[in-house]
């Protein structure tokens, strides 16, 4: 009877120290403007969650690179809100860390594009405006 009794407090002591669970961060918001992306995972109650950290800064990397900017680094800590509140507390949490973007935004190859052919287009109507007074 007391080794049922010891399992049974070993088995609840087991339980309520929760898993160790590998979660995986995912763009949940950003702004180019603001030079910022935001990457979020969620657990659950009796979880213990664990990150890779550098999968967070390459994905933050990627997104930064798509809208021209060199790097990214993480922002400050983490954000942690209950997102499935019962009577009894919380079982559900969103995590937040926020990514910075750093060093100098660099125009996309289609911008540079779009400039030169703006400007190409300017310098034509431009021309063929002074060449229309040099007619008259």
């Amino acid at each position: 009877m007391k080794h049922i009794i010891t399992f049974s407090t070993l088995l609840s002591i087991l339980l309520m120290q929760g898993c160790a669970v590998q979660k995986q961060l995912v763009p949940t918001g950003g702004s180019r403007a603001d030079g910022m992306v935001k990457l979020s995972y969620e657990y659950e109650l009796f979880e213990v969650p664990k990150i890779d950290q550098q999968q967070g800064v390459m994905l933050a990397q990627q997104r930064c690179s798509a809208w021209g900017y060199k790097n990214a680094e993480p922002f400050g800590g983490s954000m942690q809100s209950c997102i499935r509140p019962t009577h009894n507390g919380c079982v559900r949490w969103l995590v937040s860390i926020e990514y910075q973007y750093i060093g100098v935004y660099m125009r996309s190859e289609y911008q540079k594009i779009n400039i030169s052919k703006a400007t190409g287009i300017f310098f034509c109507l431009v021309s063929m405006f002074f060449l229309n007074l040099l007619c008259v």
